[in-house]
């Protein structure tokens, strides 16, 4: 197996710009419930929705994603929540595990990057809880074949799910597919990006 090349992130972060996905792979006991589900490495999706030409002593870019783990306050509201919130990617690297980064083949023009972010502030300033309800839908496809798929809304957001409708939002994923059906082995996927590319080993 070719092992793949490492682009740190602080030899990148500078071209990231919103609209990019950052997928992560870890080994925790959740994780590897997800791998062994979707059949893939992949476990968990965010987005990027602020870049910063000057460097602070957080790093450059801020990511939003729904994720449970609610140690950190969201860099918007400050609160500590399972669900949607805007961390600093630095801080996220600093965790087990591989991390890639998903550039966009065309970057966003003004309106979509608005777009996007509007919705992603939106979210994260109403608190949107984390979607325990259907991230185990998405993962197990067996309950598509007898019409049990999962119906899409912005009550609760897994981070998948919340990654395409953020795209969709911009307009560079097609608005029928179903995004609380989007597992992060499916984001990477998705026409609108590049490659992966391995920021963390």
């Amino acid at each position: 197996m070719k092992l793949e090349s490492v682009v740190p992130y602080h030899t990148c972060h500078h071209r990231m710009k919103t609209g990019d996905v950052i997928v992560f792979s870890t080994d925790d006991l959740p994780s590897t419930v997800v791998k062994v589900a979707t059949r893939s490495e992949y476990v968990h999706t965010a987005i990027v929705l602020f870049t910063h030409q000057e460097q602070t002593s957080a790093g450059s870019v801020v990511i939003a994603e729904s994720h449970v783990d609610a140690n950190r306050p969201s860099l918007g509201t400050g609160e500590k929540i399972m669900g949607a919130q805007h961390q600093w990617l630095e801080h996220r690297l600093k965790a087990k595990g591989k991390v890639w980064w998903l550039p966009l083949k065309v970057p966003l023009v003004n309106d979509q990057r608005l777009r996007l972010q509007h919705w992603l502030q939106e979210i994260e300033a109403q608190q949107v809880p984390y979607d325990f309800g259907q991230v185990a839908g998405a993962a197990l496809d067996m309950g598509d074949t007898m019409g049990l798929e999962n119906t899409p809304d912005d009550k609760a957001l897994f981070c998948s799910e919340l990654v395409t409708r953020a795209l969709q939002i911009a307009g560079v994923v097609e608005s029928h597919i179903n995004a609380a059906e989007q597992v992060p082995a499916d984001i990477i996927q998705f026409p609108c990006f590049q490659p992966p590319v391995l920021i963390k080993s």
